[in-house]
C-alpha cells in the first residue's frame, strides 16, 4: 500500500478527531484503555508544538490497521530525522498496549525508562539512528 506523508492542517482536525475516536473504540474492544474522552482532545492537537525528534500519538485508522502503515510511518519519520542529522527518536508507549509495544520493539526502539500517568504505566523508548 502506498502512503503519502504530509503535515496535517488545522482544517483537518475534525477528520483527525474521527480517526482517533475509531481507534479508541477498537482499543477499548481489545481491552486497551489508553485513550478516552479526556485525552487526546481537539485542544491537544491544536496546542501541539513541534517537538524535535519525538513521536506523539501515532494512530492508524482501524480500517487500515495490520497493513504495515505504522511501520512505514516510523520508517519515514526516521528518514526525515536522518536528513536533519538527528541522532535519535524518542516516544512513549502505554505498557498495556501489546500492539504498540510489539511495533516499537520490532522497529528497534529500546526502553529507557518509565512513568505513571493517569491511565497507568508508560514506557519511554528511544531508537538511536547514528
Amino acid at each position: 500500500m502506498k502512503v503519502t506523508y504530509r503535515k496535517a492542517t488545522m482544517a483537518e482536525l475534525q477528520e483527525i478527531e474521527e480517526l482517533v475516536q475509531q481507534a479508541i473504540e477498537k482499543m477499548e474492544k481489545q481491552g486497551i484503555h489508553q485513550w478516552d474522552d479526556l485525552y487526546p482532545t481537539k485542544e491537544d492537537f491544536e496546542e501541539d508544538e513541534e517537538y524535535a525528534y519525538v513521536v506523539h500519538r501515532l494512530c492508524v485508522s482501524p480500517s487500515f490497521q495490520r497493513c504495515g502503515i505504522a511501520k512505514q510511518t516510523l520508517s519515514r519519520i526516521e528518514e526525515q530525522v536522518r536528513e536533519q542529522n538527528g541522532q535519535s527518536i524518542r516516544l512513549d508507549v502505554f505498557s498495556e498496549n501489546p500492539f504498540s509495544m510489539r511495533l516499537y520493539t520490532s522497529c528497534g526502539y529500546q526502553k529507557t525508562g518509565e512513568t505513571t500517568w493517569r491511565k497507568g504505566v508508560f514506557y519511554f523508548m528511544e531508537k538511536c539512528l547514528a
